[in-house]
């Protein structure tokens, strides 16, 4: 199994981060008008900073809009964090009932041997 986390900010957080993002908006942008008299011979990768700052800022900003229009908002900023089966396990997310007859059923059908289950068996009640 594997740890999975959210983080769910509260409108207050959201609003200050919806306002602090538009100042990092406002930055790149004077900034790059300050140069614009020389914006032939300003370099490339600059500029491919500016368009990866900006996009970045805008998807942050998006996020945050989302979560002030949202109804399920916290009071206070909460870390949520769940556990989720690993995908390689077909029958993670089973009772420990339904694996074992499962595993019984392989058993009957020749296609674990009698080892391997007993194995698998003692692997699945340890995680009781």
């Amino acid at each position: 199994m594997r740890l999975r986390g959210k983080y769910k900010p509260t409108k207050v957080g959201s609003l200050i981060a919806v306002v602090v993002g538009l100042g990092m908006l406002i930055v790149p942008f004077t900034v790059f008008n300050g140069f614009s008299s020389r914006a032939q011979s300003f370099p490339g990768g600059a500029k491919a900073f500016l368009v990866v700052w900006c996009l970045l800022v805008v998807a942050s900003i998006l996020y945050h809009l989302v979560n002030l229009v949202r109804g399920d908002v916290p009071v206070a900023s909460e870390f949520v964090f769940e556990q989720e089966p690993d995908r390689g396990d077909s029958t993670a997310g089973a009772g420990t009932a339904t694996r074992l007859r499962k595993l019984d059923e392989l058993q009957r059908q020749g296609l674990v041997s009698e080892a391997e289950a007993a194995a698998k068996r003692a692997e699945i009640l340890k995680q009781l």
